[in-house]
């Protein structure tokens, strides 16, 4: 009877142990992608209002494509100013000569009518999906869009390799709970399993 408890209450307990730790990874890398996009967000925010109180003190110029250029063309978030009709002013990584008119960007329209817009969603310029953050802005009574963005590719391959990371220890930690519950279980249980062995022997 005690040979078929102790597999029984073993199996038991690992499956417990297993599955609390698959929960808890699996909530972890949730809440990490959750936690990574929202700092992303804010970070694409802080940016734009740097960006925003830097053009406050310059004047807006036929220069000014090459100086954000200069200033953030080495950075990974990109920097595009736009005007009220959509025209695109400046950009840091793209030459504006081969870019469309904005106006009916989602981000863009949003920031014209709320003064600020915030979308994920594929960019026709780059190829590839983008998060963006744009705001509405007077410089020298004129009204323009900052927007800034990034690459969702850059922000995944981040996620990716803290992911393997998690998964890794959480791999390490799976093997030693499994270890440590074998152990605590024999521990405890073999005293069990010798006194019935030990009163079976006297009972014969």
């Amino acid at each position: 009877m005690t040979k078929k408890v102790l597999p029984t209450f073993l199996v038991s307990l690992l499956s417990i142990v297993i599955l609390t730790i698959i929960s808890v990874l699996a909530l972890s890398l949730s809440s990490m992608y959750s936690f990574y996009y929202n700092q992303v967000a804010r970070e694409l925010v802080e940016k734009n209002n740097m960006i925003n109180q830097q053009l406050l003190l310059t004047q807006i110029t036929p220069q000014l494509d090459t100086q954000i250029k200069q200033l953030y063309g080495h950075i990974t978030t990109r920097i595009t100013i736009i005007n009220d009709q959509g025209v695109v002013l400046a950009d840091s990584h793209e030459p504006i000569e081969n870019m469309d008119n904005h106006a009916n960007r989602p981000e863009i329209q949003a920031a014209l009518t709320h003064n600020h817009g915030q979308r994920t969603r594929f960019s026709e310029t780059l190829q590839t999906h983008m998060m963006y953050h744009a705001k509405l802005s007077a410089i020298n009574d004129t009204v323009y869009v900052i927007r800034t963005s990034i690459q969702i590719e850059t922000i995944q391959e981040l996620l990716h390799h803290l992911k393997y990371k998690i998964l890794f220890l959480g791999l390490v930690l799976l093997v030693l709970c499994m270890g440590y519950t074998i152990w605590i279980t024999h521990k405890y249980l073999s005293p069990i399993h010798q006194l019935t062995h030990l009163a079976q022997t006297c009972t014969t």
